[in-house]
Order: C-alpha cells, then structure tokens, then sequence
C-alpha cells in the first residue's frame, strides 16, 4: 500500500486484493462498504452479485477486470500495468511522484511530436534531394554551377530545420 496525495494507491501483486486493500479501494471508489445500501450500489457499479462483492469483502479479490474497475473509478486512471500510480484529479493528471500534468502540457507535448514528425519528413525529403545531385554528379563528372547552388540552398533548408527544431526543443522544456 502506498499513499499518494492523500490517496491510497494499490499495488497489485500479482492481482490480488486483501480483504482490507478492497474495502480501502471502495471507499476511494466512493462505495464505503460500511454504509448501509453501499454494497449494493458497489455491486451493481462492478457488475457483480452482492453476494460476490460481500465474498470479496471478507476474502479478498483477485478478479483482475474488477480491480482495474475500482482502480479507475478511484482514481482515474486503470492502476495496472505502466499506470500504476497515476490517477486523474480535476485539473491534471498526476505522476506517481506526484507531479501534476495539465492539458495545456499534453496539448504541446502533442504539437511538438507533430512537428517533429513534419520536419523530420522534411529533413529526409532535402537529403534524398542532396543524394540525387551527388550520384548525378558522379555520372556526369561535370561541374555544374547551379546543381551546386541548389545543393547549398538544401544545406540551408537543413540548417534552418535544425534551428526550427531547436527552438521547438526549447519551448517544450520551458
């Protein structure tokens, strides 16, 4: 068991609930199993029997599709696998370390990926370009000026790609 903000976090090992990780995960859930009616709307909120949810109540729970319901119901966010420890508050999604994460992060986190993915289009688009007036050069064994011109005008379109990026590097990190 682990606390998290406030939070109980549970880690699952091997998929199995104690009776007392259970009953603490409902209570997160919003089902504390010691009000009256709650096991009942616990049990419908699972898709399970009453009687199921009292078994799990007294022994334990190592239905893995019922765990990872109450974890998500709990905290936001299926607590199995590579989200273990995560959970969703209002405004940010919070890391198991504890650091909170608003959409607005994700939104340029997204943009950036976007970009990077245009200007990497870009960059192999200016090298096939910079290939082709090499192997054309070696054919022909002719100087030609203006091949040379375009060739230094990709090799600005490059630098100008790694700036652009550089800049995008940046902007994320701030």
């Amino acid at each position: 068991m682990r606390t998290t903000k406030g939070l109980d976090t549970i880690t699952l090992r091997g998929c199995k609930l104690t009776s007392i990780e259970f009953k603490r995960l409902c209570v997160v859930a919003g089902f504390p199993l010691s009000v009256r009616g709650n096991v009942g709307l616990a049990a419908n909120a699972l898709g399970i029997s009453v009687r199921t949810l009292e078994r799990y109540k007294n022994n334990g729970c190592t239905n893995r599709p019922v765990i990872n319901l109450l974890n998500t119901m709990a905290f936001g966010v299926s607590q199995s696998a590579s989200w273990q420890g995560w959970r969703i508050s209002a405004q940010y999604l919070v890391t198991p370390g504890g650091d909170h994460i608003r959409q607005s992060d994700l939104l340029v986190l997204w943009a950036n990926r976007k970009a990077k993915k245009h200007l990497e289009t870009r960059l192999a688009n200016v090298e096939n370009m910079l290939t082709f007036y090499h192997d054309k050069d070696k054919e022909n064994k002719i100087v030609n000026l203006d091949k040379y011109k375009q060739i230094a005008k990709l090799a600005n379109d490059i630098e100008d790609l790694v700036g652009h990026y550089s800049q995008l590097s940046r902007a994320f990190i701030e």
